[in-house]
């Protein structure tokens, strides 16, 4: 009687919707991941002050990737989905929730031309996708600390530079990024460290190649040297006068012209000469004049019969010595023939 009574109960339709749930079944966790974005988990979250988050993550490293929105319709998701992907690959396998953006055939065909195997979590059964799940809650608690630091956008990019940076967040006591980018982050911290002082080679090969191909020169200036510098302002680029205030590396330079400083390449500036160099080579250029003179004769009138006889040897004045010519300068240069251009198509530039 009493298994009858029992079975009776058990039958019952009213008595089994007001029981208990059943004991839970036994843990079934997903595969552990063996390399980064093998399996990746997303979800929605929101809407906070009027904007949803798209949140995906990565099974393996734990790296999180957040995009705000305003729109949670499936092409809206699909249009995220393609960005990311874009990035960094198509996952082997997508797990989202049993949301209507996440069930429509659209997505549906989007996994199937991209070779993504989609997994779906059961309605009301948030624990099967739950590694975006607890990282919606963490993203809430984020937002709601930092909250005075600023707007939504900041605080979001805050909190995923120090998540991403963070050893805890990510297994084999690596951070996130360690373990995608196979390296750290640089953050604030890394101000307290002292700096690398290695630099690295410079691109030998492409230097010569371009040297060759442009023939291009060595140009150096110096701290207030005048120079000409390029000026933009116009639609056509003028030269107008600067001088070099400040070198930057080995090719910028700060260049003062209208009482403003420009950052300037070396491609950009050209030398001036100053006012006494130019009227020294202005000098250099005259050529003396040489004026050939005739001497002077007075015109001889015919005697008249009341003039009297002049004298047989009549005195001559003396002419005045003419100035001597002054000395020719010349070049003290050597005169060499010159070279002949010989031409070679095989060469894109012949050098100096």
């Amino acid at each position: 009687m009493d298994k009858d009574i029992e079975n009776l109960v058990k039958c019952c339709d009213p008595c089994a919707g007001a029981a208990k749930n059943p004991v839970k079944n036994v843990l079934h966790s997903w595969p552990c991941s063996t390399k980064p974005w093998n399996r990746v988990h997303a979800d929605y979250c929101g809407p906070l002050q009027g904007i949803y988050y798209l949140v995906i993550v990565d099974s393996y490293s734990k790296w999180p990737e957040i995009y705000a929105t305003k729109s949670i319709t499936t092409s809206a998701t699909i249009h995220i989905f393609r960005q990311v992907f874009a990035q960094f690959g198509n996952p082997e396998i997508l797990v989202t929730d049993n949301g209507s953006q996440f069930s429509s055939k659209q997505l549906e065909q989007f996994c199937k031309l991209n070779g993504i195997t989609h997994v779906r979590s059961p309605p009301f059964y948030p624990q099967l996708n739950g590694q975006a799940e607890r990282f919606v809650d963490t993203l809430k608690r984020a937002l709601q600390k930092l909250r005075r630091e600023g707007n939504s956008d900041s605080a979001v990019t805050t909190f995923l530079q120090t998540y991403r940076a963070t050893c805890a967040a990510s297994p084999n006591g690596l951070s996130p990024a360690e373990n995608f980018l196979n390296r750290k982050l640089r953050t604030e911290l890394d101000l307290l460290l002292p700096m690398d002082p290695n630099v690295g080679d410079r691109n030998r090969k492409m230097e010569e190649q371009f040297n060759n191909q442009h023939g291009a020169m060595p140009r150096h200036f110096v701290v207030n040297q005048k120079v000409y510098v390029k000026d933009y302002r116009s639609p056509k680029a003028t030269w107008i006068p600067g001088i070099i205030i400040r070198k930057l590396g080995g090719t910028i330079y700060d260049v003062r012209a209208d009482d403003k400083t420009w950052r300037r390449h070396a491609n950009q500036l050209r030398t001036r000469s100053s006012a006494t160099a130019c009227q020294e080579a202005a000098d250099l250029l005259e050529m003396p004049i040489r004026f050939t003179q005739e001497p002077l004769t007075e015109p001889v009138t015919p005697p008249s019969s009341t003039t009297p006889p002049l004298p047989t040897n009549p005195i001559v004045p003396s002419q005045p010595a003419s100035p001597s010519p002054p000395p020719l300068r010349r070049s003290s240069r050597n005169v060499h023939p010159p070279k002949r251009l010989c031409m070679d198509p095989k060469k894109k530039s012949y050098r100096r």
